[in-house]
């Protein structure tokens, strides 16, 4: 709930007549429902101020405007409805997001990483709401964590949530500093620092120290850091500087050799480890990387209070809310048979991940890779990236490749065919092609689709579901 007066006192402005309660606040006309406050946005490809009246008649209780916008001929078309002056749109609702931050009483985390932050936001939410009562945690929906999506997720949540979790995204230096000095976090966790930003970075400590912008909006608090990756060192630095307290987690144990690990296990099952003498078991995750991400989680929600005897329970509870991020899907005529659709996204770090996870939930059995080019890497990154993820797919004796794409796919695929002379290679020029065999391959123990979102993958893991994997 928005009321006129807060809204007012966030931009600064007169309240308007015959002003109303905002249920919510949305920037986007095609959802927007009774009660909504719209925020106009202005981009390069669209402009919010086109659709005021549509949003007048859908009944939103009002319209944050510009004010170049407000002295134009069209405004006259809306006399009567509520409308709110900005100098911008996106400065105006992050200037709402720092006003309901000041409004509220829980704690707020936040998550950032070169991957895993949306899988993290999604374990920790549902491990807090086993722990609190219904409707006293939020969460950033889906991947709104840039500089429009986290302060309009901060603008949703309620002033009385115990809770607040929001999900911190960025491409470029500056950004995560902008969003934690708007959401001032009590917690901050990263899961992961590598080199998924290339094309945007000069190298793996640029990444790092822009991950580390997390702490700009600190004020004591905890940061956890994740144990051996980039960083750690200016991490130590920056939490002394800034008095926040650094913790580094990480599950130890897991080798190179999948059998000496001591305290972390994966199979078709789920996942199992050891935290804070408590045996964590879940069946909704598979790989040693969501295992991390929900330790990092569990320190996390330790940090904010929560008792580890409760939180080892929940933790339980935790699963996938974001499809074709390690989804398992099991084959119906012979379930020992699985599918990893992991066509959400990929760079680096996380096709090892996938590659070594899916060989350790299955050691010994027959594995497919239906692999997609990697985007946003940095030109100096492409070739390396893909010929590391060829060469470990062959060392991993996955005896399949399907390769949808163009140069970088031929690397992979070269890579692969070096470190694995027996194994059957194919490059294709696109996922459409490569998804048609699928239709061919019924042998395999295991099947791994992995890929950035503008390769498509997604098209080969639903033709493969198709062949009855559920």
């Amino acid at each position: 709930m928005w009321k006129p007066e807060d809204i007012c006192e966030a931009l600064k402005c007169a309240q308007p007549s015959a002003a109303a309660a905002a249920l919510c606040v949305s920037i986007d006309s095609r959802t927007i429902r009774p009660g909504d406050l719209f925020v106009c946005i202005r981009g390069e490809n669209n402009d919010g101020h086109k659709y005021l009246q549509e949003i007048r008649a859908k009944g939103a209780s009002g319209a944050v405007v510009e004010r170049s916008w407000l002295e134009g001929d069209l405004s006259r078309e809306l006399q009567g409805f509520p409308l709110y002056p900005a100098d911008d749109g996106i400065q105006a609702l992050q200037e709402m997001a720092v006003h309901r931050r000041k409004k509220m009483s829980g704690k707020v985390i936040a998550i950032t990483g070169s991957s895993g932050k949306t899988s993290a936001k999604e374990m920790m939410s549902q491990t807090a709401r086993t722990l609190l009562p219904a409707g006293k945690v939020f969460a950033t929906e889906g991947n709104l964590n840039n500089h429009i999506g986290m302060p309009l997720s901060l603008c949703r949540a309620g002033e009385s949530d115990d809770l607040i979790i929001l999900e911190m995204g960025m491409n470029h230096a500056g950004e995560i500093s902008l969003l934690s000095r708007i959401a001032r976090p009590h917690i901050s966790l990263i899961t992961s620092i590598s080199g998924a930003h290339m094309e945007f970075f000069s190298s793996v400590d640029e990444i790092a120290r822009a991950k580390l912008e997390i702490l700009d909006g600190m004020d004591k608090g905890i940061l956890f850091f994740p144990s051996g990756y980039p960083g750690e060192s200016l991490a130590r630095t920056l939490c002394e500087e800034k008095s926040v307290e650094m913790s580094i987690f990480g599950i130890q144990g897991r080798e190179k050799e999948f059998s000496a690990a001591k305290n972390y296990s994966a199979d078709s099952s789920g996942i199992e480890f050891t935290w804070k003498g408590y045996t964590i078991k879940n069946s909704y995750y598979f790989s040693y990387v969501m295992a991390h991400n929900l330790y990092g989680c569990l320190e996390a929600l330790q940090g904010c209070g929560f008792d580890p005897r409760e939180i080892s329970r929940a933790a339980a509870q935790a699963r996938p809310r974001t499809g074709r991020r390690f989804q398992v899907y099991r084959k119906k005529s012979n379930p020992s048979q699985i599918l990893i659709d992991d066509s959400y996204n990929a760079n680096p770090d996380s096709f090892e991940q996938a590659l070594r996870s899916l060989r350790e939930i299955l050691p010994s059995g027959r594995l497919a890779l239906f692999a997609g080019e990697m985007a946003e890497l940095g030109k100096n990154s492409e070739e390396p990236a893909h010929e590391n993820a060829g060469k470990l797919a062959g060392e991993l004796r996955y005896e399949y490749l399907a390769v949808a794409g163009n140069k970088n796919a031929e690397i992979l695929k070269k890579a692969y065919n070096r470190a694995m002379p027996a194994g059957i290679a194919e490059l294709f020029d696109s996922s459409r092609s490569a998804a048609e065999k699928a239709e061919l391959l019924d042998e395999y123990d295991g099947i791994l689709v992995k890929g950035s979102r503008s390769a498509r993958m997604d098209i080969v893991a639903d033709r493969i579901r198709e062949k009855g994997y559920v």
